[in-house]
C-alpha cells in the first residue's frame, strides 16, 4: 500500500480495520486491489482466495470502508483550516481588531458606494495613506482593507463580519494566500480552496461586482484572443526591451 493511501485510511479514522494491498484474485472485482480484515483478525493478503463463508461479512465491511472514506475526504475539504474563518491575532489581538475597525470606518466614509476595495494582507495594507495609493486611488472611492498578517481564514472572517455590508462595490481585487504557505505547513491547494471561498463568498453578498472577461481577450473563456495577446505582450514588452534590449 501506498504511504499516501495509508495516510488518507488513517486520516479518515477507521480503528477497527486494517487496509491491505492488492489482491489479484479478490473475488469482488469492484473492491481490488485493496482488501479488509477485522482487527486483531488474519489480513486477507494477495493471492488468498476469501473463503465463501467470509464473503457477506467482507462485503458489507468494504461498503461501510468506501461510505466512511466518501465522507472523510468530504470532511477534510469542509474542516480546512485556509476556508474556516477566524479571527486572527496578529501582533497582538488589539492591533488586529483595530485594523478591522479601520476597514469599517473606511467603508462607512463612502456612504455605501465602493468604486473598488482591495483585500489582503500586508501587501495591500502598506499601499494605503501614502503617494502612491492617491496617484493611482485617489480619483477612485477606493478602500484599502489588507491588514498584515492576514490568511485566508482570516479574510473570510473579516468579510462575514461587517467589511460586506451596508455598502456596494463594483469591483473587487483579492491579492491573498501568501501568509498560508509563508511556514510551508499548508499545501498549495488548501490555499487555492481559501482563495475561491473568499471570492465565493463575496459573489454572494455582493453579486453586481461579479464580472467576466470580454470574449474579445478570451474567446472560449479559456484561451486568448489576439486581443488578449496584445495585453499580454505590452504589460511585459518594457522589461523584455531592458533586460534583451530592442527587436533585432
Amino acid at each position: 500500500m501506498s504511504a499516501a493511501l495509508m495516510r488518507s485510511a488513517k486520516a479518515c479514522r477507521f480503528p477497527e480495520w486494517l487496509v491491505v494491498g492488492g489482491a489479484s484474485e479478490c473475488p469482488v472485482p469492484w473492491a481490488s486491489p485493496f482488501l479488509l480484515a477485522a482487527e486483531g483478525a488474519e489480513p486477507i493478503l494477495p493471492n488468498n482466495p476469501i473463503p465463501q463463508s467470509h464473503m457477506k461479512p467482507f462485503r458489507t465491511r468494504l461498503t461501510i470502508l468506501a461510505l466512511s472514506v466518501i465522507a472523510g475526504f468530504a470532511a477534510h475539504a469542509a474542516e480546512l483550516e485556509t476556508t474556516t474563518p477566524v479571527a486572527a491575532k496578529t501582533n497582538g489581538e488589539k492591533w488586529w481588531n483595530g485594523n478591522c475597525e479601520r476597514i469599517l470606518a473606511a467603508i462607512k466614509k463612502m456612504d455605501g458606494e465602493i468604486d473598488v476595495g482591495f483585500v489582503g494582507d500586508s501587501i495591500t495594507a502598506r499601499w494605503r495613506g501614502g503617494e502612491n495609493w492617491e496617484k493611482h486611488w485617489g480619483s477612485y472611492r477606493a478602500v484599502n482593507m489588507g491588514i498584515g498578517g492576514d490568511r485566508t481564514q482570516n479574510v473570510l472572517w473579516r468579510l462575514q463580519n461587517g467589511e460586506l455590508d451596508g455598502c456596494k462595490a463594483k469591483l473587487f481585487v483579492v491579492m491573498i494566500g501568501t501568509n498560508n504557505l509563508f511556514d510551508n505547513k499548508t499545501e498549495p491547494a488548501d490555499a487555492a480552496a481559501g482563495i475561491k471561498a473568499i471570492i465565493d463568498l463575496i459573489q454572494t453578498k455582493q453579486p453586481q461586482a461579479d464580472g467576466s472577461i470580454s470574449m474579445e481577450v478570451m474567446h472560449d473563456s479559456l484561451h486568448l484572443a489576439a486581443k488578449g495577446y496584445d495585453i499580454w505582450a505590452e504589460s511585459i514588452g518594457d522589461k523584455v526591451k531592458e533586460l534583451v534590449g530592442g527587436a533585432p
